[in-house]
């Protein structure tokens, strides 16, 4: 049976001349670069018996790149199935680790602030843990330090826009 591999890389940082070469090395594959978020996608189709098989030899095909990186996705159809579906939804999810990051604050406060109700709404909620939109987080952040109290405490009160 086909099936097609679709594997997603965080890489920073690829010249044109080194996404060729991927490209090259891969064979028949496809693979695309969006400088702008530093995503690497190799896209391939594979012949196996059974999903798991079609996995492994996906894994081991775009291994051959010499990136040494860890896909951050993969998705794995038949062929048939890839081609009838639309692609899935890049949300970009990031959980409170990651949000931690984002605004410079320890986990636990980070957690603090997704329970306030200024925060937004969580994307995903399992027993994973709560996932957000990197851009809903992003513009949270950038209300959050107009306002925040940079010793601490409550925030400020910003001035009410008059609606004259």
């Amino acid at each position: 049976m086909t099936w097609t591999a679709q594997l997603t890389y965080t890489a920073a940082a690829l010249t044109p001349d080194e996404t060729a070469a991927l490209s090259r090395g891969l064979g028949p594959a496809d693979v695309s670069y969006d400088a702008r978020s530093g995503r690497l996608q190799i896209t391939l189709e594979v012949e196996a018996d059974s999903l798991e098989a079609a996995t492994d030899t996906g894994l081991r095909a775009a291994d051959t790149t010499g990136l040494l990186l860890t896909p951050i996705r993969l998705l794995v159809q038949s062929t048939a199935d890839f081609a009838a579906h639309p692609e899935a939804l890049n949300l970009d999810l990031i959980g409170i680790t990651e949000i931690a990051g984002e605004l410079g604050v320890s986990r636990q406060r980070a957690g603090k602030l997704a329970d306030d109700p200024d925060f937004p709404a969580p994307v995903v909620h399992c027993a994973a843990g709560r996932f957000y939109t990197r851009a809903s987080v992003q513009a949270f952040h950038d209300r959050w330090a107009v306002a925040r109290n940079p010793r601490g405490g409550r925030r400020r009160r910003l001035p009410e826009p008059s609606a004259t």
